[in-house]
């Protein structure tokens, strides 16, 4: 014979499942990469927080023209996009893509070749 719960078993169980509801679940990163911030912009890993201050470095000293951040592509036929670390302009005006990544995963991958051969952009994996 099981044991019957009292009202303070009751009103303690209540608690416990308010509070679970209560505090939100924080997404744990794939990778272990930590999401970073530097002068008011966000990074979602230190690797890229480091490619970004490497490109501004080649900017200011003149070996590059500009760089932007998170540039996204739609794909062609599909509801989905890829979003690039970013778009390194040359001083002759060619563009590069370039993603910060430790681990390509598979869909990634499969994106990056999706824009290869739909607009025949090539994406630098650093």
């Amino acid at each position: 014979m099981r044991p019957r719960w009292t009202e303070a078993d009751v009103r303690r169980a209540g608690l416990q499942i308010q509070q679970q509801i209560a505090t939100p679940l924080q997404k744990q990163p794939r990778h272990g990469n930590v999401k970073v911030a530097w002068q008011g912009m966000k990074f979602d890993s230190q690797r890229e927080l480091e490619k970004f201050k490497e490109f501004e470095l080649e900017r200011l000293g003149g070996k590059i023209r500009g760089v932007m951040r998170q540039i996204s592509i739609p794909l062609t036929g599909h509801k989905r996009r890829i979003r690039i670390d970013f778009l390194i302009v040359e001083n002759d005006g060619r563009m590069r893509f370039v993603d910060a990544k430790g681990h390509p995963e598979r869909e990634w991958l499969l994106k990056r070749d999706l824009i290869h051969q739909q607009f025949g952009l090539l994406i630098e994996t650093v």
